[in-house]
């Protein structure tokens, strides 16, 4: 995770996140941060971008 950001007057929560490409399921992955993220903050606005790691 990176480029993490709140704002607390705006209840806007976003962030990046890497999932590496040999996951079985990374939409399913994706979905379940997500959920996670958004039952802990429920009145925010969720953005996470799924980002693509450059790294070998």
């Amino acid at each position: 995770m990176h480029g993490f950001y709140l704002d607390i007057q705006d209840k806007t929560l976003s962030f990046d996140i890497i999932i590496d490409f040999k996951a079985k399921d990374r939409e399913k992955i994706y979905q379940d941060i997500y959920d996670v993220v958004q039952k802990e903050f429920k009145d925010y606005k969720i953005t996470i971008t799924l980002d693509v790691d450059m790294n070998d």
